[in-house]
């Protein structure tokens, strides 16, 4: 079995305070922001022609490290390039409909704050010029769409380009780049985030001293030019408060889980948004392996058992809010997936109170924490509605009794606590529980105790106990624990035992029981 390496380290998290302190939206960062950048094009984007395979990303890179009030995240689903960071949304071949068809859901796995967008070379190349920059405007708008508030830099085609097929001349690129560079001012007119440059005059692959490897791409020297022409607009969009950054987002799978008796259900969501579940029976000490689940195009998941069901909800690409159950008593198979009431959700958790079901998301454009509730004895669902604070990223419930304790991750790292009785009506509001540079976050109960698991930005893993059995929660501290490289938790009560699942940055899932009876954890294990 492969275990996550064991790390002593200084604990990153200060020790939980009982005091309130201020709303969820008011922490003060205490690090220098990271700004999550998705580099969206063709094979321009990729970095075909440079030697390193970076494109124009490693100088880019390079530029950003120059300057120390924001650090740059490369995200995407892909990766290319000699640099660590190599994760872009360069795609060889693609057309700007191909694009299109993919972009919500690149959008919405890894929700950038910039995009930089280089795009339309391939339709000019290919011959179907008409309509080129009809088709980028519709994707900048569906940019927007997805993600309001977000920045786009869009670099125009550069203008000796001939092509591979010889297809491109002067004045399509300059009819395709001032169409463009002409919805700038429209764009920001609407409130939008979006600016044109123009792309540097490259000397031709056939010249001296050339600065394209070929008719399309450029060499390592072409890149660098490229690179500056993204990094002033960067650089200015975050001078002009358009982009703000925060804390750095974990990346790995995806993970919840519920329990029904002695077993525990895991659900991960897979690189391309499918679903998988695998049991582990803590009696027999069996797991059933990973299996497939029906679902797809899923970004954020959750899952609460009422009695030996399991409730799960699933949000997609499009911010749409889906769920499906299943009696594990029966033996029979999932109901199907059905809509609920939700739409432009980022992330979502749930917790049960009798055969309630209480729903918490946060909405993508602003960070807004709501709730919504579905009684299953009944049907009957109460719609959503807020619970103040803005600029959470994360969110994990537990149960005590008939109160739901919720903890909250704010784009800074930091971490706030809102309790609510669902006997008297009421929450607490948001209290600052002192911990900082959170990236993930796990919690379940035992009795009126509540064990909180955190992962820090650097991939260490941190656990805490907090005693509801009076007026004000007593907190014990932060604790080191083994485990490394952790992306994502999920953790599930089960008597004296808590399984606590970790999804680590290579793309694994492991697993580790702490029995809070003997105070002793068994070790991490590879699922």
């Amino acid at each position: 079995m492969k275990r996550l390496a064991t790390l002593a380290a200084t604990c990153l998290l200060a020790a939980i305070g009982a005091t309130a302190g201020p709303a969820a939206g008011s922490a003060t960062a205490a690090t220098t922001p990271v700004i999550r950048v998705m580099p969206l094009g063709d094979s321009i984007t990729w970095g075909v022609g440079s030697a390193t395979g970076n494109g124009y990303r490693g100088p880019l890179a390079d530029l950003v490290g120059g300057q120390s009030r924001y650090t740059v995240d490369f995200v995407g689903t892909m990766r290319d390039g000699s640099m660590s960071d190599s994760q872009n949304e360069g795609h060889s071949g693609y057309s700007i409909a191909s694009l299109q068809a993919g972009v919500d859901r690149w959008l919405a796995m890894d929700r950038p704050d910039v995009v930089l967008l280089h795009i339309g070379a391939n339709d000019l190349d290919h011959g179907v010029q008409a309509g080129a920059g009809d088709r980028a405007t519709a994707l900048i708008n569906q940019i927007f769409a997805d993600r309001p508030g977000i920045t786009v830099i869009m670099q125009g085609i550069v203008p000796t380009s001939p092509g591979l097929n010889n297809q491109l001349t002067t004045s399509q690129i300059a009819s395709y780049n001032n169409q463009l560079s002409a919805l700038a001012s429209t764009e920001q007119q609407q409130g939008k985030h979006f600016t044109f440059v123009d792309a540097p005059t490259l000397v031709p692959y056939n010249a001296p001293n050339p600065e394209m490897a070929d008719g399309l791409h450029p060499n390592d020297l072409g890149y660098a030019r490229m690179a500056q022409n993204f990094f002033t607009p960067l650089d200015q969009a975050y001078s002009k408060g358009w982009v703000t950054g925060g804390a750095p987002l974990p990346e790995g799978p995806l993970l919840t889980s519920a329990m029904t008796g002695d077993t525990v259900h895991v659900y991960r969501v897979t690189p391309d948004g499918l679903l998988q579940t695998n049991d582990g029976d803590y009696d027999a000490r069996t797991w059933s392996g990973w299996n497939q689940l029906g679902g797809s195009q899923v970004v954020s998941l959750t899952a609460v058992a009422t009695g030996s069901t399991v409730h799960l909800y699933a949000v997609t690409q499009d911010g749409m809010l889906h769920t499906t159950d299943r009696n594990y008593a029966t033996g029979g198979g999932w109901n199907g997936w059905r809509y609920l009431p939700g739409s432009q959700i980022e992330s979502l958790t749930a917790a049960a109170t009798g055969d309630t079901v209480h729903l918490y998301a946060v909405l993508r454009q602003n960070g807004v924490p709501r709730t919504a509730d579905q009684n299953y004895d009944s049907n009957a669902w109460t719609d959503w509605r807020d619970l103040g604070g803005t600029q959470i990223s994360e969110m994990v419930a537990a149960t005590t009794g008939n109160t739901v304790h919720l903890y909250a991750v704010t784009q800074d790292g930091l971490l706030h606590s809102d309790d609510g009785n669902y006997t008297a009506g009421t929450w607490t509001g948001w209290n600052d529980l002192g911990g900082s540079q959170v990236s993930s976050l796990a919690a379940a109960a035992i009795g009126t105790t509540v064990h909180l698991y955190a992962g820090t930005q650097d991939g260490l893993f941190h656990s805490a106990d907090g005693d509801y059995s009076s007026a004000t929660a007593q907190w014990g501290g932060w604790s080191n624990q083994s485990g490394s490289l952790v992306a994502h938790l999920a953790a599930s009560a089960d008597r004296q035992y808590v399984h606590l699942l970790a999804s680590t940055t290579d793309g694994m899932t492991h697993s580790e029981d702490a029995d809070y009876g003997q105070f002793t954890w068994n070790g991490w294990y590879s699922l």
